[in-house]
């Protein structure tokens, strides 16, 4: 894994963490939907993880 790989993964989990946390006191439910959410496309992503390499250079 190159350093670039390791900061992306690092900035997606904070900007995820913000999300969920920012809509939990508004509304519970949406915010599990959206953690549920996520983690299916995750889920989908490790499957079929070709699919969705970016190149980075």
């Amino acid at each position: 894994m190159s350093y670039n790989e390791l900061f992306l993964k690092t900035n997606a989990a904070v900007e995820i963490e913000n999300v969920i946390s920012y809509y939990a006191p508004k509304n519970i439910i949406l915010a599990k939907r959206i953690e549920k959410e996520i983690r299916l496309g995750f889920k989908s992503i490790a499957k079929k993880f070709q699919k969705f390499s970016i190149p980075l250079f």
